[in-house]
């Protein structure tokens, strides 16, 4: 019977994320909340022993002050930590585009980026493109 539920569970929660899964350009999957702030926060994907999976989703749910970007990295074989695919570099240009429209209006102050060690680069690359204050929240397993 707990094997059931647990599938269960797992089908719903892949249902629901696949509701609200969007994509940008064709390529760049990712997850948008919008709470209608002057905050970003970029959630980058870990790896994981299966398919990419999006991270953090259930630990950050009650932060309302916030949108909330969620970014899956299935470039690749195992992902290309958002920078390189097949000799280019159409991830990193996809994640910039898709911050870019999001700040269409010009109103976002800042951005919190909360990565795993995987993401950790992307910080600089954001950081150099927008020249805004970037906090970074990284969690590290043990």
């Amino acid at each position: 019977m707990g094997v059931l539920i647990t599938k269960t569970r797992r089908f719903f929660k892949g249902l629901l994320i696949r509701f609200k899964e969007r994509g940008f350009k064709g390529r760049l999957h990712y997850i948008y909340e919008n709470n209608h702030a002057d905050k970003l926060m970029i959630v980058f994907s870990g790896f994981s022993p299966d398919k990419p999976t999006y991270n953090y989703m259930r630990t950050l749910k009650s932060y309302k002050g916030i949108n909330k970007l969620f970014l899956l990295d299935d470039f690749g074989y195992r992902g290309s930590y958002y920078l390189m695919e097949n000799g280019e570099d159409m991830p990193k240009q996809l994640v910039l585009s898709l911050v870019e429209k999001l700040n269409g209006g010009g109103n976002l102050r800042n951005y919190i980026q909360w990565e795993q060690v995987k993401g950790a680069h992307v910080q600089s690359i954001l950081g150099f493109s927008y020249m805004l204050p970037i906090y970074i929240l990284e969690l590290v397993s043990i």
